[in-house]
């Protein structure tokens, strides 16, 4: 584990390797998993943007939502939300499409997040933690009120075996659970894109007569899967899982929950005022958020992270809690200023946001 800005060298390598790679192989594709790396990429390769934006329109690079994987049952169901539609607005905003709640490497997840994906207009889930089957395997997931989500449950990473004794020793074991649409996943975390796997598959194709390797995206492989046959419905929570990250470091938790309220309260206030006449900060509460998201990603909020990092996400909650301390007063003094108060004795204002 290392610290944000320590990780950035090597997300810049990643970055161009997938351009270079796109560029050599017409049929290359690839996945980001968290919405946020695109934030990255306008920081990281602005001189590759239009280039990107180009292969995320055509889909050979998806974006997943969310923004930012978080953990789903330490985090409020508003904050859980808020962060699936700025990933969404985030993939739009480079020309994608977003079908796919991604959550590879989440610590577990609760039944509302097929009523998240519902409400958000996502069609599918992909997730490969929280039940206690070993197998990977297909299903609607049904959530909380009238939510069905397409779901697949299953690694979210890895690397396609090169050996085709050994690949044919995987595709049939994932084929007897998955049926004749099976994802392999190349990669992972922060792993550095295979060269080697567009020539691997084209091997792999000309020694099978059976069985067809493609490059391909999550969406195409639940597109496919949509058609193939008929999938059980599951109801259960996704939970629980790696139970010792609920009290691992709990001042981050505890904060977290602090800041969500008041942020939540700030928006409240901030409403009233601009009702009144104020202007609604827009960007500022935006930037807000984010900030949280950030410190919200499921090894920092879970405990899972170094003390670097964990001491990092605590300036960052304290550095919400300012902007908000500063935000609020101003947008109290507003609503203040338009309160009649021409009445006998000292004129005393109070304020509750809270529902």
């Amino acid at each position: 584990m290392r610290t944000f800005e320590e990780y950035l060298p090597r997300v810049r390598y990643i970055f161009t390797e997938v351009l270079n790679l796109a560029k050599e192989n017409p049929d290359y594709t690839f996945l980001f998993e968290q919405a946020f790396l695109l934030k990255l990429a306008t920081r990281l390769i602005p001189e590759h943007l239009s280039y990107l934006k180009e292969l995320v329109t055509s889909g050979r690079v998806e974006i997943a939502t969310p923004y930012i994987q978080t953990d789903n049952n330490m985090v409020l169901g508003e904050s859980f939300l808020r962060n699936v539609l700025l990933g969404i607005e985030t993939i739009k905003s480079f020309g994608g499409r977003a079908e796919v709640l991604w959550l590879g490497d989440v610590f577990g997840n609760n039944a509302q997040v097929p009523q998240i994906a519902t409400i958000c207009g996502l069609k599918y889930i992909q997730f490969s933690r929280g039940l206690s089957e070993d197998p990977p395997k297909t299903f609607i997931w049904r959530g909380l009120g009238p939510s069905e989500v397409l779901s697949y449950y299953g690694g979210y990473g890895g690397l396609v075996p090169k050996d085709p004794r050994e690949f044919k020793k995987l595709i049939d074991e994932l084929s007897g659970i998955l049926g004749e649409n099976v994802l392999l996943m190349s990669g992972g975390d922060y792993a550095i894109p295979d060269r080697e796997l567009p020539r691997i598959i084209r091997l792999l194709n000309q020694h099978f007569d059976n069985i067809e390797v493609h490059l391909s995206t999550p969406s195409k492989f639940f597109h496919d899967l949509e058609k193939s046959r008929k999938l059980p419905i599951e109801v259960n929570d996704a939970n629980p899982t790696l139970t010792g990250t609920y009290g691992s470091r709990i001042r981050i938790k505890q904060e977290v929950r602090r800041v969500e309220y008041k942020l939540l309260s700030a928006e409240t206030v901030a409403t009233i005022a601009t009702l009144l006449g104020w202007n609604y900060p827009v960007e500022e509460i935006k930037r807000c958020w984010e900030k949280l998201f950030m410190v919200q990603f499921h090894d920092i909020i879970a405990g899972s992270c170094v003390d670097s990092a964990y001491l990092w996400a605590l300036r960052v909650l304290g550095d919400i809690d300012e902007r908000l301390n500063s935000l609020v007063s101003n947008a109290l003094n507003y609503i203040a200023s338009k309160i009649n108060i021409n009445a006998s004795g000292l004129p005393l204002i109070v304020f509750n946001p809270l529902p």
